[in-house]
């Protein structure tokens, strides 16, 4: 369970796929390092939050790190434009930037949960074998009517 922000579609027994997590720049210009920038450059992304330190002093300039909000049952792309409108761009000055995420943690669509996927999703595995259970019953229902119809068409003839 993690803590977050009360909003009117809050539901105690679901986590929101809405997360914090960084997100890692490596071939952005040190002088581009500000959080005007990062704002609009990132919005395809999601919510900047705040740069690292090491950014914001830019002290590293291999990588910038950016906190972000993002939303994890949406696309996270891997190259975002840096420039104006691609359309727009006449000089060629635009370029695709990489970003790379430090962490994704899995979230379930069945359950609505944190830390597994949908494949490992145990209330899904739980309702497989309910169906299964009740296909056999059905199974094991019909062969004993046949049975028993079998049955009691020989001991009328």
């Amino acid at each position: 369970m993690q803590l977050q922000t009360w909003t009117p579609t809050f539901k105690a027994n679901e986590d929101s796929p809405v997360i914090p997590t960084w997100v890692i720049v490596p071939e952005l210009p040190w002088h581009l390092y500000y959080m005007e920038v990062f704002t609009v450059l990132l919005s395809p992304i999601g919510k900047v939050l705040h740069l690292d330190v090491a950014s914001m002093q830019k002290t590293r300039g291999s990588a910038a790190k950016v906190k972000m909000q993002i939303d994890l049952t949406k696309s996270r792309p891997h190259y975002v434009w840096l420039g104006f409108d691609e359309e727009q761009d006449e000089n060629g000055d635009g370029q695709w930037i990489e970003v790379e995420y430090e962490y994704l943690p899995n979230y379930c669509l069945q359950c609505k949960h944190l830390g597994h996927s949908m494949q490992q999703c145990p209330t899904k595995k739980k309702e497989e074998e309910g169906k299964k259970q009740d296909v056999a019953e059905a199974s094991g229902k019909q062969d004993n009517q046949s049975i028993f119809n079998n049955v009691r068409s020989t001991s009328m003839q």
